[in-house]
């Protein structure tokens, strides 16, 4: 079986994570969760419109109709394809846009939270968390990438 090559933004970011030193009181390095690689490309326009999509409340019916696919059909091609169920998936993604938005704009957290699709800062602040073992202010201080600031 062929593997797919890995996305460049998961290695850009594993460097860069296994890479950052002088964390202040010891804290341990952040290991992102990595994906298994996608083995399939029949939900592939399914998942690009999702990542447009993510910060609308997206259910598995959703993708299921934009799949053109019963939800248990898009399920178990879903797990074929990514080694995830829908939801499993669409929270990662959820958790690496709002990464991204931390390390590249000002936004305040709400905003952050609407835009990634985790709707509150209670939900950001969980899943960031449970993925990075930073709350998303450290994850901003430790990570911005924005020019002059």
């Amino acid at each position: 079986m062929k593997r797919a090559p890995v996305p460049r933004i998961l290695v850009v970011r594993t460097t860069r994570i296994l890479g950052a030193e002088g964390r202040p009181g010891g804290q341990a390095q952040f290991i992102e969760t990595p994906l298994p690689p996608e083995t399939g490309t029949s939900l592939a326009a399914t998942r690009a419109w999702a990542l447009g999509n993510l910060h609308e409340p997206l259910t598995r019916a959703d993708l299921a109709a934009h799949a053109r696919t019963s939800v248990r059909t898009l399920a178990r091609r879903f797990h074929a394809e990514t080694g995830l169920s829908p939801l499993q998936w669409l929270l990662h993604q959820r958790v690496i846009r709002a990464q991204e938005l931390l390390e590249t704009t000002d936004l305040p957290m709400d905003g952050i939270a609407r835009l990634s699709g985790l709707a509150t800062t209670d939900s950001l602040r969980r899943h960031l968390f449970r993925r990075t073992g930073s709350t998303p202010s450290a994850y901003r201080a430790t990570f911005t990438r924005r020019s002059g600031g």
